[in-house]
């Protein structure tokens, strides 16, 4: 019974650890973690990200932000403007 304990504390840190890593991983310009809000006038979707926990506001165009939803994980790619962060592809 012990060394199942000790094994389920084992797996439990390395599933744990693993979205620390999700936005290196990813690659340049690219955020992932959970879709907080979405505001379709506003042409925004606020993201948790997943490694610092931060929530992050994307601007993005009503067809990319219109079939996501709250509460879905997903990954923004995105480019820096004068506006801020502007999503140019959301993959939930």
């Amino acid at each position: 019974m012990k060394n199942l304990i000790i094994v389920v504390m084992l797996l439990s840190g390395l599933v744990l650890s693993v979205p620390a890593f999700a936005c290196k991983s990813a690659g340049p310009n690219k955020h992932v973690g959970v879709i907080v809000s979405i505001n379709l006038k506003e042409h925004s979707l606020v993201l948790k990200d997943a490694e610092t926990g931060e929530e992050m506001v994307f601007i993005a165009a009503e067809q990319l932000i219109k079939p996501v939803q709250p509460n879905q994980n997903a990954i923004v790619t995105y480019e820096k403007t004068e506006k801020g962060m502007v999503a140019t592809k959301i993959k939930v």
